[in-house]
């Protein structure tokens, strides 16, 4: 029942992203909470930022999962090490092809950081959680 609640979960994701990525309302609301970000902009808070950043770049996260799977391995818990470098490698190649397919273009304007690619899903939250 666990997996079915996974997949259904998956699967009303992303054909609600399908369905509203380009209505105005999306945008709206993009814009708007854009704008309240941007509003909140200091020094102190773009520190924050760029920690959480970097934080969860695939350099991070990937070396965090190559020492996982070596500690589960020199435990002895092959299957649980072998589970999570397949779940990362899983949830990149699906960040990938969701980027992909909803093509959502960055922001061109206030860019605290220069990223390439397609915003949308997050690759930090998605590979991270």
């Amino acid at each position: 029942m666990k997996k079915f609640n996974i997949l259904m979960s998956l699967c009303v994701f992303v054909f609600t992203g399908f369905i509203f990525y380009d209505t105005r309302i999306i945008r709206g609301f993009d814009d708007a909470i854009r704008e309240f970000v941007l509003s909140l902009r200091n020094s102190s808070l773009n520190e924050i930022v760029f920690v959480f950043t970097y934080a969860g770049d695939a350099k991070v996260l990937g070396s965090l999962c190559i020492a996982g799977v070596i500690g589960l391995f020199f435990l002895r818990k092959w299957l649980s090490g072998v589970l999570l470098l397949a779940s990362i490698g899983i949830s990149y190649g699906l960040n990938l092809g969701l980027k992909s397919a909803f093509g959502r273009e960055r922001p061109l304007e206030k860019r605290l950081l220069e990223e390439d690619g397609f915003s949308f899903p997050s690759g930090n939250a998605m590979v991270g959680t």
